[in-house]
């Protein structure tokens, strides 16, 4: 069977709005989609679907990593350079939560081609495959709640066999800034706490919106 298996993409909605989209290997789609609907729903996750529309606010991309200590910043780019990669960065290994790696990242075109560069190149690859990274506009911050909601369910779907990888849209750097009497003021999105709704009882959803520095808010 593992020659009829092939890779799907689902989509859900996690905690906070996060858009969320999950790698699987199978070779019965509708069988594990209704299995991770299953287990999706123990955990208020109202929907698993089928790629679709949040697939639009990722770009996917190739990468394959090296150790940090086999070269220096300098020669690390111009590597980036000789091996046809868009961007290099520092960056945990996938496979290592304590190595460092230099991560070349390059266009799904170049699949397979970054980690065959580097080989020939006398480099050790310790990790290469694919990630969807979130497009820069649709990145969204989540309060502290949210965030450990999130890596939750990830870390279920994960431990699933035939789930590979799944990512989000979660911008751990995101800041709320404003401007009060001239003065710019930044706070921390993670230390907001919402208030319970009135009509429910619930925590209220927050908000953050994107300004401008002529945009006012009272």
């Amino acid at each position: 069977q593992k020659d009829n298996m092939k890779q799907v993409i689902f989509e859900f909605i996690g905690p906070g709005r996060a858009l969320c989209l999950m790698e699987v290997m199978t070779d019965n789609p509708k069988r594990i989609l209704n299995y991770l609907n299953k287990n999706a729903a123990k955990i208020g996750i109202p929907e698993i679907a089928k790629s679709g529309q949040i697939a639009e606010y990722f770009d996917q991309r190739d990468y394959a990593c090296i150790e940090k200590s086999n070269t220096n910043e300098e020669k690390g780019t111009k590597l980036a350079i000789e091996i046809n990669a868009e961007e290099v960065i520092q960056a945990i290994d996938d496979d290592d939560d304590e190595r460092e790696v230099w991560k070349f990242l390059g266009p799904r075109t170049f699949y397979g081609q970054m980690k065959a560069n580097l080989t020939q190149g006398g480099y050790t690859v310790t990790s290469d495959g694919s990630e969807f990274i979130p497009k820069a506009k649709v990145t969204v911050p989540l309060i502290e709640r949210d965030k450990l909601l999130l890596k939750q369910i990830i870390n279920m779907f994960e431990d699933f066999e035939q789930v590979e990888g799944v990512h989000t849209n979660e911008n751990e750097k995101a800041q709320l800034i404003f401007i009060d009497n001239s003065e710019t003021c930044q706070i921390n999105i993670n230390l907001i706490q919402p208030l319970n709704s009135k009509f429910s009882g619930r925590p209220a959803q927050v908000h953050v919106l994107s300004l401008t520095q002529n945009d006012k808010c009272g």
